[in-house]
């Protein structure tokens, strides 16, 4: 598939163009997504193989806790990956799907890198997403990614698989974070100069009454299940590690500790990199969630008031 074929991708499209998109004039390939399966990875990787495909892979994945106990992604990956010389990456957390494939271009989207995501199985999500061109700017960031997160050696793999298998019995798997242990090989949380729309808040805090597929995302996003919509603790502590909740405190503290809701939502659209770019109005409705989650979850760390006709926020003596 030509870049010039389409602009926006449905799953089958998508499958279809990382697969053809591999040959053996290709340099590179990054995977980046929360999620990732073995058997996805199998899939397009032995495709990469048989294309006449020799160059660098790197894969990154989430890889919380709950990420593995719950199926969503395989501790099995760093098996095949050591054995085909792929780099496999951990940062706790990241949420885009991204996937480089040098110098063909750059598939950006909602696709994880799972049988659901891609649509390798009858039940598959319905998901979207564009292809950009490479560019410097687009490169430098992935790269970024990589270098803000932790590389999976033999030793870190022992660690996570044991912490894993003593954790088999644990009632409350959504809290459940990772040993001082493990988290001592992990690379701390950074924010990026660049974000994603993705890796933000799609509504308000859930609660019982008002699910959908947006409230899916932002489960999603935390790490969370909706066993957890009943309990507040959770997510306040899963929000306190989010990245929408550490790149609004960054700003602030860049920003003498306070900003208004217009200098916020300008500071967000300016660091989103989805090609296209999001309209100004979209941007503005992810600050507005942003800042009802501050209100239920955040309110000991920020205060939010209305001085004048405009939202401001402020940092309730909190550094980062």
């Amino acid at each position: 598939m030509n870049l010039e074929d389409t602009k926006i991708l449905s799953t089958s499209q998508a499958q279809h163009w990382l697969v053809d998109a591999a040959s053996f004039q290709v340099s590179q390939i990054d995977f980046c997504s929360a999620y990732v399966k073995e058997s996805s990875l199998k899939f397009f990787y032995s495709n990469y193989l048989l294309n006449g495909y020799s160059g660098a892979t790197r894969l990154m994945a989430r890889w919380k806790p709950l990420d593995l106990i719950s199926g969503a992604s395989d501790l099995e990956v760093y098996d095949y990956c050591k054995l085909h010389g792929i780099k496999l990456f951990i940062k706790n957390d990241f949420h885009g799907k991204l996937y480089q494939v040098k110098p063909t271009g750059l598939l950006i989207g909602s696709f994880n890198l799972t049988n659901s995501g891609f649509g390798l199985h009858q039940n598959s999500n319905d998901e979207a997403g564009v292809i950009i061109d490479i560019s410097v700017k687009n490169s430098d960031y992935i790269d970024e990614l990589f270098l803000d997160a932790t590389e999976v050696t033999d030793s870190l793999y022992i660690k996570i698989k044991e912490f894993l298998s003593n954790s088999k019995n644990t009632q409350n798997n959504a809290v459940l974070d990772w040993s001082e242990e493990v988290k001592d090989l992990l690379a701390p949380p950074k924010i990026p100069s660049g974000l994603l729309v993705s890796e933000f808040f799609y509504s308000t805090p859930i609660n019982r009454n008002n699910e959908g597929a947006w409230h899916e995302h932002d489960l999603s996003l935390l790490g969370l299940s909706k066993a957890d919509m009943e309990a507040e603790a959770p997510i306040k502590s899963a929000f306190r590690r989010s990245i929408p909740y550490i790149w609004l405190k960054k700003i602030l503290i860049d920003n003498n500790g306070e900003m208004y809701f217009g200098g916020i939502t300008k500071q967000l659209h300016d660091c989103l990199i989805d090609d296209p770019t999001p309209y100004r109005k979209d941007v503005k409705k992810l600050v507005q969630n942003l800042f009802s989650w501050i209100d239920r979850y955040g309110a000991d760390d920020f205060i939010i008031d209305q001085p004048n006709h405009s939202q401001r926020i402020r940092l309730n003596n909190v550094s980062l």
